[in-house]
This record gives structure tokens, sequence and C-alpha cells, in this order.
């Protein structure tokens, strides 16, 4: 899976399905695509909603979640947002979704392999 930091990183076909996708699980189909998957969610800002989403369709494709906390992590002794998402790929996380407070934050980390997916960019997606 690439990454994916906004709708315009996918193709019209993609799209269709992704919506075709989620129309079967509003009629009840069910996956389990991702349980043998840990997901890493790193919010660097506050999003109740979007990180719960994310978190519960995670769940529901059976994979594990780990949830980042910003304010008891190294950061707060100087680790930088690069390194700090680098250690989430280190300590093997087959994906990452990322929240924060910088436009296009995702810019910064180029040399990360792991796919990411965007929960947000300041006044950006």
């Amino acid at each position: 899976m690439a990454n994916l930091f906004s709708l315009a990183d996918l193709s019209i076909p993609e799209v269709n399905q992704i919506l075709n996708r989620a129309e079967a699980f509003l009629n009840g189909a069910q996956s389990r695509a991702a349980e043998d998957k840990i997901i890493a969610s790193l919010f660097f800002e506050p999003s109740t909603r979007t990180q719960q989403s994310f978190s519960m369709a995670a769940y529901r494709l059976g994979a594990k979640i780990l949830t980042f906390n910003a304010d008891s992590s190294s950061m707060q002794k100087g680790e930088t947002f690069y390194d700090t998402v680098r250690t989430f790929e280190q300590i093997g996380a087959d994906a990452l979704i990322i929240r924060h407070k910088e436009n296009e934050y995702y810019k910064q980390l180029t040399g990360v392999k792991v796919p990411i997916l965007s929960g947000g960019d300041g006044t950006g997606n």
C-alpha cells in the first residue's frame, strides 16, 4: 500500500473501489483483511472523532492498534517528529495514521518506508 495524504493521491478507479467497499460494509459485509497487521495511531493534535474513527475501522478489519501520546513521549525530551515516526517503523508497525498540526507534515517523512495514512494536517487535508 502506498501513502495516502489526500484524495488527490487516489485515481478514479481507486475512489470507486473504496466507495463500493463502503457500500458493502453498510450492507453488512465484514472483513478481517488486517488481522495480522499492527497500525500505529500518531496524533500530534487532538481530534476525538478522527482518531476514534480510524481506530474503529482498524479494529473492525482485525488490526491491532498502537496509540501514541505525544505528551508522554520522548518528544518532550527533544526527540524530533521524524525520529518519533521512525521509531514506530523500526518496531514493526505495518502502517501509520498520522495527524499533525503542520500543513504537509508528510514532506518531512520522505525516508519513512512504512505506509502513512493522513488523519489531517493543519489547515490542509
